[in-house]
């Protein structure tokens, strides 16, 4: 980490902006498509061996599919909020029988 810090070409102060809304049906593969393009081409700017793009889930499995498909060098992960709904609906369906619900319901 240290010599991270120390790099003369480490800047100092974070660059956050925001990108255009994207006024296209989200479900349109060619908009995943065109946006895991532009996404590739900005990490591409910064020399990043891999992109990183957080996808709500619905649209995730089409842009994992999209992205295998046009061998694209983008990793699509699931937002956080997604991933903890899909972990509690895995204890739930584990769980399921066990009385869990109603000892939740009693409190």
């Amino acid at each position: 980490m240290q010599s991270i810090h120390d790099s003369p070409d480490h800047p100092v102060v974070a660059d956050v902006r925001l990108l255009p809304m994207i006024d296209r049906n989200p479900n349109d593969i060619s908009t995943i498509y065109s946006t895991l393009c532009f996404v590739q081409d900005q990490a591409a700017k910064f020399s990043s061996t891999a992109a990183v793009i957080m996808i709500d889930q619905p649209l995730w499995l089409k842009a994992v599919e999209v992205s295998v498909t046009k061998n694209l060098n983008v990793v699509c992960r699931l937002h956080g909020f997604d991933v903890i709904m899909n972990f509690m609906g895995s204890i739930g369906h584990v769980m399921a029988g066990s009385r869990l619900q109603e000892a939740f319901e009693a409190s």
